[in-house]
């Protein structure tokens, strides 16, 4: 019987496993990080632009996706999973905003 406890705790250090709960996101890191792409000079430049090209309700649709929220306010697991940086704003808000074509 030893073995077997033995042998099930080596597996789970050689796999990482922890027995504690971990939470999957820091998700203050991840909206400020968000929010200082939003409130950055690229961004807000950004924004002017597909404000002029989509109107400010489906600047505000993507703005709340960005942030990981539905239309509801609820907010939405299918956030992306790298680091928010400038470029990546600009491929989110072409691909919600202008579906993918004539992105500036």
């Amino acid at each position: 019987m030893r073995h077997v406890i033995l042998g099930c705790l080596l597996f789970l250090a050689a796999c990482g496993g922890d027995l504690r709960r971990s939470p999957a996101a820091v998700p203050e890191s991840d909206a400020a990080a968000r929010q200082g792409v939003v409130i950055s000079t690229g961004g807000q430049d950004l924004m002017k632009t597909y404000a002029a090209l989509v109107g400010p309700d489906r600047l505000d649709f993507c703005l709340r996706g960005w942030f990981g929220e539905s239309a509801s306010g609820d907010s939405s697991s299918q956030r992306p999973v790298y680091k928010p940086d400038l470029d990546g704003f600009r491929t989110f808000l072409c691909e919600c905003a202008a579906h993918g074509q004539n992105c500036p």
